[in-house]
């Protein structure tokens, strides 16, 4: 809902990140603590409200319940692309990911699922887009 809402004109999403059900495997296993419980519903209204897509133009998404957060970086400014991966997150096909804007990282606080398909659709987007930005010379 928020990245379609927030589309310049003739913008078109490329790729929608989604949340690996593993980003909710702690929480649910410490569920047998008293602070498990409300832990995991946290981390289930933060994967409901949370979005973050790859357009032909940019990076742009939303995390937050309370406060809010917004990425909104056009994709010839990100210079690189790193994924961070545990062994159960490599089992199950999951990771996070960041993207380097300026000597910054842009840490996404989320578990993403199948994170190679990520990178490989964001370095297919943003080599379209510095393509039709540069003329196809860059």
């Amino acid at each position: 809902m928020y990245v379609e809402s927030n589309l310049m004109v003739d913008e078109k999403i490329a790729f929608k990140f989604k949340w690996h059900w593993v980003y909710l495997v702690t929480p649910a296993l410490s569920c047998l603590m008293v602070f498990g419980i409300p832990w995991l519903i946290y981390r289930v209204i933060l994967l409901k409200t949370s979005e973050v897509a790859i357009t032909d133009r940019r990076l742009l998404g939303k995390f937050g319940i309370l406060s809010k957060s917004v990425i909104d970086v056009p994709l010839d400014k990100i210079d690189n692309f790193n994924m961070n991966q545990s062994l159960l997150q490599r089992i199950f096909n999951a990771g996070q990911i960041s993207f380097k804007n300026d000597g910054e990282y842009l840490n996404l606080p989320m578990v993403v699922s199948d994170p190679r398909q990520v990178k490989n659709q964001f370095s297919e987007s943003q080599h379209e887009y510095k393509a039709k930005l540069f003329g196809g010379k860059f």
